[in-house]
């Protein structure tokens, strides 16, 4: 990921750019995706049956996670482009 960001701070003309991409993934693995992974795998490691409630929530919040993602990362492309 460091080797990813070090080239693309080199080649691309602007660091908001590169800070902007690694933010939107970073925070939306930080509230989104990874709790909601971490207590899916939890649960099935420890053998604890989920209800299904709890197993639907839990793939909708992974899954609004990856909307969020993909959508601010293409927001912060789109600005760059843009201008």
């Amino acid at each position: 990921m460091y080797i990813i960001v070090v080239i693309l701070a080199c080649v691309l003309p602007d660091i908001g750019i590169v800070f902007g991409i690694i933010g939107s993934t970073a925070v939306s693995f930080i509230i989104f995706i990874g709790p909601a992974g971490y207590f899916l795998k939890g649960a099935s490691l420890e053998g604890v049956k989920l209800g299904g409630f709890e197993q639907i929530a839990a793939w909708l919040w992974v899954v609004l996670g990856l909307v969020i993602m993909v959508s601010g990362n293409f927001i912060v492309i789109y600005s760059s482009i843009k201008t």
